[in-house]
């Protein structure tokens, strides 16, 4: 498929649209509830995210493995890349400055020491990851080098799949109002504050990373250009009461989560996604969400969608998953702060044990 060429009327249409919303979803008032536990298929459940958020979903899914069947990673690095700051994160990991070998060594030390679960519950994991290769903030030598630390861990090479595509630093959609994959959103004046971070490729990745790691029944996959599927709305929850009282800076207050009009009254599927920097409720509030191309997956496939919203607070400038240690020493095992809150939240939605 051949790529629309871009223009600035498109462009300012895009950010007009987008304010719009924003203001429209900033003036209303919705309902806060709390999650419950929820009517689902009894299997392990898969994980996702972009960005920090990928990074997060990977951290996740190596110290609750147990609990997990894959993880699908979009624009993402390898576990305990930065285990020494923000600053570090964005200029230095990306670009060489730490070694895969410390990422594989933490992992397996963590697991010896009890910190994580047992890396033999990887073993059969799928692992599905999306490659940008015109990636201004990370190598592409770094994001490759997530299969070289699975497998190191112990997942299959079989399971592992990685997408390169030619494209920035986004989320890739199959949505036509998107910026355009190839345009980069960085060399833009107004970065970071441009664009709710997706962008069409031609390539809907929502729906390819689910599909792979569901694997034993082939996704329904809504069709590019079309109108999408009316969808159910967007429902807010509260995210405070999987903190502690003096842990509340560390999360945005709220996250959202969706749930089909299949799910009512019959078993679903979860899936959690987490969003990257800059791409938060605070900043966006659920454009990102909408935009991202999980909820017109989810409608087709009966799959309930949590949305986690991490916030900004001091040593996370930009609103990211804290897969740098600005909540503290254990933010990469299963007692991190934002590990903790996000186990907990999968604990009450399927009654099982996480921690």
């Amino acid at each position: 498929m051949a790529f629309e060429m871009w223009s600035p009327l498109k462009s300012l249409v895009i950010k007009i649209t987008v304010i719009s919303v924003l203001l429209n979803e900033a003036r209303a008032a919705p309902t806060v509830l709390y999650l419950k536990k929820m009517m689902l298929i009894n299997e392990r459940l898969t994980i996702s995210g972009f960005d920090s958020g990928g990074d997060m979903a990977s951290q996740m899914h190596v110290a609750f493995s147990k609990n997990f069947r894959g993880v699908a990673m979009f624009a993402s690095i390898w576990y305990m890349c930065s285990p020494y700051g923000f600053m570090y994160y964005r200029e230095k990991c990306g670009k060489g400055a730490n070694k895969i070998s410390n990422g594989i060594n933490a992992a397996r030390n963590n697991a010896r020491n009890m910190l994580i679960d047992p890396l033999a519950g990887l073993a059969d994991q799928k692992v599905y990851h999306w490659i940008p290769n015109r990636d201004e903030l990370v190598d592409q030598a770094i994001r490759t080098q997530v299969k070289t630390f699975y497998e190191k861990v112990g997942v299959k090479p079989a399971n592992i799949m990685l997408k390169y595509q030619f494209s920035y630093h986004i989320m890739p959609t199959a949505n036509t109002a998107d910026p355009l994959c190839r345009e980069s959103q960085i060399t833009k004046p107004d970065y970071p504050y441009s664009g709710v971070g997706t962008a069409y490729c031609t390539y809907y990745g929502a729906y390819e990373g689910l599909n792979y790691l569901i694997g034993n029944v082939e996704l329904k996959k809504p069709v590019i250009g079309t109108t999408p599927a009316k969808l159910e709305p967007v429902r807010l929850f509260n995210q405070s009461v999987f903190l502690a009282s003096a842990d509340q800076d560390f999360l945005d207050p709220v996250g959202y989560y969706y749930i089909p009009s299949g799910c009512k009254g019959k078993p679903c599927r979860l899936h959690m996604f987490l969003h990257g920097c800059y791409l938060n409720r605070d900043r966006l509030q659920s454009q990102f969400v909408k935009r991202s191309g999980y909820l017109e997956v989810a409608e087709l496939n009966n799959i309930i969608m949590l949305f986690p919203q991490s916030i900004y607070f001091d040593g996370n400038d930009l609103g990211c998953w804290d897969v740098f240690g600005s909540t503290g020493e254990e933010y990469a095992i299963k007692t991190g702060i934002q590990m903790t809150a996000l186990a907990k939240m999968l604990e009450t939605v399927t009654g099982k044990t996480f921690l």
